[in-house]
């Protein structure tokens, strides 16, 4: 009896130590400050884009995929890059308040 309840528990350990899954990190996450300043030229493209829709409803789109595509070739990331990394900074809310803290101060002082 002993030896079998000793198999069993030995086993339920070794299933919840290696059941547990850890998160992914992706190969290609980008630091902190390289996101925040892909997302503060994110925010003025968007920005800009606000603009034109409000002047021009037509043009919406065209000029803001190209400035995009600019922007991620000039970091030499892709979109896919970008997009992994935040969405692995938004399961962590401490640190993407404080990327987004900077984006916020850094486009306050810009509008100053």
């Amino acid at each position: 009896m002993k030896k079998k309840l000793l198999i069993i528990i030995g086993f339920t350990l070794l299933t919840a130590t290696t059941g547990c899954r850890r998160e992914h990190i992706p190969d290609n996450l980008l630091d902190t400050s390289t996101m925040r300043a892909i997302m503060e030229e994110y925010y003025l493209i968007d920005g800009y884009d606000y603009m034109v829709a409000s002047r021009y409803p037509d043009s919406l789109g065209f000029q803001s995929n190209a400035a995009k595509d600019s922007l991620l070739k000039k970091h030499s990331i892709s979109q896919t890059d970008y997009d992994s990394s935040l969405a692995y900074y938004t399961r962590h809310p401490k640190v993407f308040e404080q990327i987004m803290e900077r984006v916020i101060a850094n486009m306050t002082a810009r509008c100053n």
